[in-house]
C-alpha cells in the first residue's frame, strides 16, 4: 500500500518470507482482504490505523484470529475487531485504559526499536537562505496537525523574544498551508508581530536535509494537543532542545515520554506560561542550549537502539497475553 517500495518497505521485504503489494487501483480492500484471509494469518498487526483509508477499512474485518494496532497513529482505533492497541508506557497518562476500545499493551520506552540516525556533517544556516543572526525556533510539524491554540503561543514567543524567528515547512497541500498561514498571520498582527518579518517557511525538503535544519535550529517549539513523534525523535538525534507542554491523551504526551527518557524534564512544561517561560530562556540563554544539547546527545542510548519493547513484543505476538 501507499506509499509503496521505499526505503523502509525494501528493508521488510528482504527479511519476510512472503511480501506482497498493492499498488495503484489493487489498493482497495476488496482486493487486499481476500489475500490476507487465504495466507492464514496467526496475528495481524497493523503499525497504524487512521492515516490509511484501505488500512483501515481492512481492520473492520475479522482477517485473523488475533489483530492488534501500533502507535503510528496515536488513537484508539474504535474497531471492535482491533483486540489490542500497542502504545508505550512512558507516553500514556494515569487511566490511559479508558482512553482505548482495545486492550492497552505498554512495553517499555517508546515501545519500539528506533534506530540511530546517521548525521550529515555539512549543515548551515546560508544552504537554507537562514540568517546567522537571529534565534531560530522549529516547528517541523505538518500544518494540519497544528492545533488553533497554538498560534497565539508562537505570536506571545515571538512578540516577546524580538530576535527570534519561527521556521516551519510547506504543506503538502497548498489550500492547507494557504488558510493555516492566514490563520497564524491573523493572530500574529493582533500581538504586534509581522508574520513576514518573523516567520520563515521552508520547502519540503529531503531527509538528510531536514537533519541539516534541525542542526542549525536553535531550539524547536514542541506543538499542544498533537505533539510531535517521529520530529521530536529527529530532533533529539540532532540535540536539538525542544519545549513540549503533555495533553492529556497519549498523542499530545510523545515528546515530553521521549525527554523523560532523556532525563531532561526541565524542558517539560507544567502548564501554559511555564512554557512561555522555557521558550524564553531558550532564546536568551545560549549556555543552558549548549547545555541541554550535550545532555541530549549524552542520553541518546537511553532513546535509540534500545531492545527493551522487543521481549514485550515478542510476549504478544506468541502468547496473544493481553492486559486484565
Amino acid at each position: 500500500l501507499y506509499p509503496g517500495m521505499d526505503e523502509i518497505a525494501s528493508a521488510i521485504a528482504q527479511r519476510a518470507d512472503c511480501f506482497r503489494t498493492f499498488a495503484g487501483m489493487r489498493a482497495r480492500p476488496s482486493i487486499v482482504a481476500p489475500a490476507i484471509r487465504a495466507d492464514e494469518l496467526d496475528v495481524l498487526v497493523y503499525p497504524e490505523l487512521g492515516m490509511d483509508a484501505c488500512s483501515f477499512a481492512l481492520a473492520a474485518l475479522r482477517l485473523a484470529p488475533r489483530q492488534h494496532a501500533g502507535w503510528g497513529h496515536p488513537v484508539t482505533t474504535g474497531h471492535p475487531t482491533i483486540d489490542a492497541f500497542v502504545s508505550c508506557d512512558v507516553m500514556e497518562p494515569q487511566g490511559a485504559e479508558a482512553h482505548y476500545t482495545e486492550a492497552l499493551v505498554k512495553p517499555p520506552g517508546i515501545g519500539t526499536r528506533y534506530e540511530p540516525l546517521t548525521m550529515p556533517d555539512d549543515a548551515s544556516r546560508a544552504r537554507f537562505g537562514l540568517p546567522e543572526d537571529r534565534k531560530l525556533l522549529l516547528c517541523p510539524q505538518s500544518l494540519w496537525k497544528i492545533h488553533p491554540d497554538n498560534d497565539a503561543l508562537f505570536a506571545e514567543i515571538l512578540a516577546a523574544n524580538p530576535n527570534a524567528l519561527l521556521v516551519l515547512f510547506e504543506g503538502r497541500y497548498p489550500a492547507v498551508g494557504e488558510q493555516f498561514m492566514r490563520r497564524l498571520t491573523r493572530v500574529l498582527s493582533e500581538h504586534g508581530v509581522s508574520a513576514p518579518e518573523r516567520i520563515r517557511v521552508l520547502p519540503q525538503v529531503g531527509h538528510d536535509d531536514y537533519l541539516r535544519i534541525n542542526l542549525v535550529c536553535d531550539a524547536m517549539l514542541d506543538t499542544m494537543h498533537w505533539s510531535g513523534g517521529n520530529t521530536s525523535l529527529d530532533a533529539l538525534a540532532c540535540g536539538l532542545p525542544m519545549v513540549t507542554l503533555p495533553g492529556a491523551f497519549m498523542r499530545g504526551r510523545q515528546s515530553a515520554g521521549m525527554l523523560q527518557l532523556l532525563g531532561i524534564a526541565e524542558l517539560i512544561a507544567r502548564d501554559r506560561a511555564d512554557y512561555l517561560a522555557i521558550a524564553a530562556r531558550l532564546c536568551r540563554d545560549p549556555a543552558w542550549r549548549v547545555d541541554l544539547s550535550r545532555r541530549i546527545r549524552a542520553g541518546q542510548a537511553r532513546l535509540f537502539d534500545v531492545r527493551d519493547a522487543i521481549a514485550s513484543l515478542e510476549t504478544l505476538i506468541q502468547t496473544g497475553a493481553l492486559p486484565a
